[in-house]
């Protein structure tokens, strides 16, 4: 698979999955920069919708179009009265508000006025994976900082390195990596990263020490030697 990266000054480089990790940029310059802070509720205005959220939408004066519950699908999509099954999916609330407007005027009624929110949000997740405890999907409590990622996967296994962290995101359909130095991150070198719905974390490994645990693994002891000997 192809990955896009760019750097802050907006040029795009192909990274083959080849391609050594040094090649990538370093940073919160490849994404927008936060500073770090403590988890903040979850931002629904900017949520994108996915399958299996529960969504409450409400049309201004028509009761028979409100519902304080209404799931969204496994497909991505909603079933409304009237205009029947929308995509709802990938857009935010208040995108999909915009479309029930759009589909009640064109045929039902003039000037409907839709509120949409989020009840439940099932698909804010980041992924963890590589060199940690328990990779997984995780739910995100709120706004997550880069640096508090790894404790949700049980902090970093034996052997992970931290100075080789990747970040990987979709932006409008592609995909998008940087690399992360979590100990210069921790240190306050450097600024922390918000990760953004969706995002993947790959924590690196320190090939050369596993190597080495390897092959100290696989030479006789001592006793075995001097036994050899003896013989």
């Amino acid at each position: 698979m192809t990955l896009k990266y760019v750097f802050a000054a907006g040029v795009v480089t192909i990274l083959s999955a080849c391609a050594a990790h040094d090649d990538l940029p370093t940073g919160v310059g490849a994404f927008p920069a936060v500073a770090a802070t403590a988890p903040r509720p979850l931002d629904l205005e900017e949520y994108r919708i996915g399958p299996r959220d529960v969504l409450m939408v409400s049309v201004f004066n028509e009761p028979g179009l409100t519902f304080n519950q209404l799931p969204v699908s496994s497909g991505g999509t909603v079933a409304l009265p009237l205009i029947g099954s929308i995509p709802a999916a990938g857009r935010t609330a208040a995108q999909l508000g915009d479309d029930i407007n759009a589909r009640l005027n064109a045929r039902y009624l003039r000037n409907a006025r839709t509120a949409v929110s989020v009840v439940t949000a099932t698909n804010y997740t980041v992924t963890v994976d590589g060199a940690v405890e328990k990779p997984g999907i995780y739910d995100i409590p709120g706004r997550l900082m880069l640096s508090q990622s790894l404790a949700l996967a049980g902090g970093g296994a034996q052997f992970a390195k931290f100075d080789e962290v990747i970040v990987v995101r979709e932006v409008n359909g592609q995909r998008y990596a940087a690399r992360f130095n979590i100990n210069d991150i921790r240190a306050g070198r450097v600024p922390d990263l918000e990760l953004h719905q969706a995002d993947t974390v790959i924590v690196g490994i320190n090939y050369a020490a596993r190597l080495f645990r390897d092959i100290v693994a696989t030479l006789p002891s001592a006793a075995a030697v001097f036994v050899a000997l003896g013989r």
